[in-house]
């Protein structure tokens, strides 16, 4: 299961964009991480049926903690405006 998490960690900045792509309007946040997140959990569903010795209960604990992640790399890949910030106030 680590490279597997491994592996949705590699391809997440990927789902984070497609999604983007998907849901292109505003207020789809939650939209977009819904559809983020389906997609982690079924590749971890499909883990538990071809792995053994408790993926399902492993991805219990671990699935609040990636859904920090995919918060976070959404808001590396779109950041938005900041008016305090001194590039964002200049453009």
């Amino acid at each position: 299961m680590p490279s597997l998490l491994a592996l949705i960690i590699k391809i997440l900045p990927s789902l984070v964009a497609v999604a983007e792509a998907i849901f292109n309007k505003p207020k789809a946040g939650e939209d977009k991480k819904a559809w983020v997140m389906g997609i982690v959990d079924s590749a971890m569903q499909g883990a538990d049926v071809a792995l053994t010795g408790g993926a399902a209960e492993t991805w219990a604990v671990i699935r609040p903690e990636m859904s920090k992640i995919v918060d976070g790399a959404a808001a590396i890949a779109f950041p938005k405006p900041n008016p305090m910030s001194l590039i964002d106030a200049q453009r």
